[in-house]
């Protein structure tokens, strides 16, 4: 196991997201402005970073020898699906209580936006590679400063900083990480010779 922990940098992953949930405590109230077609768009620096915490997250799961995951007897499979486990687990967690010690949002917003972050980057680490994890959720960041925003605020479906009760944005939400871990579970149980890590 500790050949497993050190071959992926996890306590080198788990001190950047301590290092992120602290930069989101700081700056998180602070809004990142943009004016995708010429109409300012603010979104507080809280949305967005979950992004990168997620896809640090995810790309915590890569392996330097792709060759030995292939090779898995079972005791690596169960620890590949713990380590997902726990990195989902540190990721939300951290977010929520991020937005407890910022006081202006709700955790359940921030769970929410942080679930689907972590989806976006679970499909994309399984469709390229983990280390590619930030892609989708990168590519994701576009539609949601673009279309995700109104004169009024969010838009229902902006899982990142619509309220809390929003039904649309926790659909997605839940869809991402549902999507997230089938793929991810096909990626891990599919036959040796044909798994890619």
């Amino acid at each position: 196991m500790i050949l497993y922990l050190r071959s992926r940098r996890v306590a080198a992953a788990v001190i950047a997201l301590g290092a992120l949930a602290f930069g989101t405590i700081l700056v998180g109230g602070r809004a990142l402005t943009l004016a995708p077609d010429g109409v300012p768009v603010s979104m507080p620096y809280r949305a967005v970073l979950p992004l990168f915490s997620a896809a640090l997250a995810v790309a915590s799961l890569d392996s330097p020898v792709p060759q030995t995951d292939r090779a898995d007897t079972g005791r690596l499979h169960r620890l590949r699906h713990l380590h997902l486990l726990a990195v989902l687990t540190v990721t939300v967690g951290l977010s929520a209580l991020t937005e407890l010690f910022t006081a202006t949002g709700a955790p359940a917003g921030a769970i929410r936006g942080s679930l689907c972050w972590f989806g976006l980057a679970l499909i994309s680490g399984v469709v390229m590679r983990m280390a590619f994890a930030w892609v989708i959720p990168l590519v994701a960041l576009v539609p949601l400063i673009r279309w995700g925003w109104t004169t009024g605020g969010p838009t229902a479906w902006n899982w990142a900083a619509a309220r809390s009760y929003d039904s649309v944005s926790w659909l997605l939400a839940a869809g991402a990480v549902g999507l997230g871990g089938a793929l991810w579970l096909r990626h891990t149980t599919r036959p040796s010779s044909s798994r890619r890590c």
